[in-house]
């Protein structure tokens, strides 16, 4: 099972994002052309995400169960 989390950041300068509990993947990053949607690859963040210019991030975070 997994929980997805969408992030637009439409804002015009740098800010922080604090996350829900856990570990979660970055597998869509629209301002670097990142993808791994399929299979983890991105960078794995907890606690938050810095969010640098204006763009769309797909986290996912997997769950035990």
């Amino acid at each position: 099972t997994e929980r997805l989390l969408l992030v637009w950041h439409a804002g015009d300068g740098p800010t922080t994002m604090a996350l829900p509990p856990g570990d979660w993947s970055l597998r869509l990053d629209s301002t670097r052309s990142l993808t791994h949607a399929d299979a983890p690859g991105g960078a794995t963040h907890n606690g938050e995400l810095l969010l640098n210019e204006p763009g769309v991030h797909l986290l996912v975070q997997s769950l035990q169960g």
